[in-house]
């Protein structure tokens, strides 16, 4: 899944690569808690520090989406 391997290079170093939480929270059930919009924003607006932001193409920002839906 590309969601899955855009998560492994761009997340799992501050996620943990199962999404577990290691400097970055535990993104298990994150969605039930969030929007997919804050999720989007989050992503992009690196709003909570030492989140950096990102620039993600509309289709890449699907494909993780539907990986962190996967997590719940």
């Amino acid at each position: 899944e590309k969601g899955a391997k855009l998560f492994r290079v761009n997340c799992a170093g501050c996620h943990g690569i199962n999404a577990q939480g290691l400097i970055g929270p535990n993104l298990h059930e994150v969605t039930s808690r969030h929007s997919d919009q804050e999720i989007i924003h989050q992503i992009i607006k690196g709003r909570t520090p030492p989140m950096p932001s990102f620039q993600v193409d509309p289709q890449d920002m699907a494909d993780l989406l539907k990986h962190i839906h996967s997590l719940d």
